[in-house]
């Protein structure tokens, strides 16, 4: 129990102090957080190797260099986290660390006539721990130093100007030095293979969220774009007798696909600058009535009815845009797709609680094989199937949709069987809980 407390007691204290010299939103960036981490250990353990230096050094060896020179190296590693604390300057901070951690390894090859034991392999560290926190031209740059510093030694113990070490316990300097050199290629391994997973989880993230704006893109303006060409055939066919409401028609749809783009260009600034997507207090109500509307050529064409189970104002926390185009858009979409002709689709909204409120699309369609429900939300699976009447989809609107319910502090879920599975109840409920607005509360 000990233990454990005491863990728990240097996790806060850590974590407390990251909080304090992390830049606003650092911890919302992996690879920015992980340089962060990569900085604060560096720095933690070249200060446990200069202050057991430091307190054992004058014990076996005299001289000033020994006495002062651990300590300025410990206060210049002090410098390099207070100027990445006041100025957030990486390449500045890891310039000023090795400094100090390179200053140190050198004195200490030099009184020990180190540059003759293996003592000097400190320095490969060193360009390792650029590299990883600023990029290749630095760690060519420390590589570049080391080398030189370490055929200085080289020659200076050559002609006899490094100290050489014979007073009895400097093999104990010798041995916790190298111990603590195992130590530290054993944390810098695990960072670089940390490194490696956070590289590959944040490229795959970057990946799948321009996809995601792709997709919206493509998938999301295709209905209002139907809507606008069918109008316009009617009217030049003659079909449509009445302009003004044609022309309302097209100027509507025209506006939902400049919401759509506009939407697009916002997700893309608030990602860029890890900002939450602002919401709104919304009329649940009237969104979903557009959202029938919006398909209502769609449902005429399969004669599908839909049910409304819904009173009249309830409001919820979220976004227009999205909640009409990429949540119940899409559901409503993939429910008339699955439907089949002369069908009915259920809307109903369910309030749970004072802070949440749950919306339920219901089609008695064709229902998801197993094998599609488990990868229904993964951007990456390909789900996409044939509709009822040969409708062809793309697979990209449901990862879109639980991408942007999320966005809005919601969440999603689905309960489907196929008529092989049940024959009475087959079909398709997507479930949509979302927070409720302030006014309701």
């Amino acid at each position: 129990m000990v233990s454990t407390n005491t863990h728990g007691t240097l996790r806060r204290a850590y974590f407390y102090l990251f909080n304090w010299f992390a830049a606003p939103g650092q911890q919302l960036h992996p690879i920015r957080e992980f340089k962060l981490h990569l900085l604060f250990s560096t720095f933690f353990i070249s200060q446990i190797v200069m202050l057991t230096f430091t307190i054992l050094g004058p014990r076996y060896i005299a001289g000033n260099l020994v006495l002062w020179g651990p300590k300025l190296c410990i206060v210049l590693a002090w410098i390099s986290l207070l100027v990445y604390r006041y100025r957030r300057n990486i390449l500045l901070s890891t310039t000023l660390l090795l400094t100090a951690n390179t200053a140190y390894v050198f004195m200490f090859c030099w009184v020990i006539n180190g540059f003759r034991q293996t003592a000097f392999a400190w320095f490969s560290l060193l360009p390792i721990i650029a590299g990883m926190l600023t990029n290749r031209l630095w760690a060519t740059v420390w590589c570049i130093i080391v080398i030189a510093l370490s055929l200085y030694g080289q020659w200076a113990t050559h002609i006899g100007l490094v100290v050489n070490l014979v007073q009895e316990g400097h093999v104990l300097l010798i041995v916790l030095q190298q111990f603590l050199f195992l130590v530290c290629a054993g944390i810098l391994t695990h960072f670089l293979l940390l490194q490696q997973d956070i590289s590959s989880s944040y490229l795959r993230e970057k990946t799948v969220s321009k996809q995601n704006l792709l997709r919206i893109l493509v998938h999301d303006i295709s209905t209002p774009l139907t809507i606008m060409r069918l109008t316009g055939q009617m009217l030049t066919q003659g079909q449509q007798t009445d302009a003004a409401a044609a022309g309302l028609k097209i100027d509507r749809n025209a506006e939902r696909i400049s919401n759509i783009i506009h939407l697009i260009r916002d997700l893309e600034s608030w990602e860029a600058h890890h900002v939450r997507v602002p919401t709104t207090p919304i009329d649940l109500v009237s969104i979903l009535d557009q959202v029938v509307e919006l398909y209502q050529n769609r449902l005429a064409t399969k004669h599908i009815q839909v049910a409304k189970f819904y009173a009249s104002e309830v409001y919820v926390m979220g976004h227009e845009t999205m909640l009409i185009h990429q949540i119940f858009g899409n559901l409503l979409s993939n429910a008339i797709k699955f439907s089949h002709e002369g069908g009915r689709i259920d809307l109903a909204v369910e309030p749970l609680s004072a802070h949440s409120v749950k919306v339920v699309i219901r089609d008695y369609g064709i229902g998801m094989p197993k094998r599609t429900r488990d990868d229904l939300f993964d951007p990456l699976a390909t789900t996409k199937r044939m509709g009822t009447a040969g409708e062809v989809g793309t697979g990209f609107g449901l990862p879109i949709t639980k991408n942007c319910v999320e966005m809005i502090g919601g969440h999603i879920e689905v309960k489907s069987l196929t008529k092989e599975e049940s024959l009475e109840n087959y079909g398709t409920s997507m479930m949509v809980i979302l927070r409720r607005a302030i006014e309701n509360n």
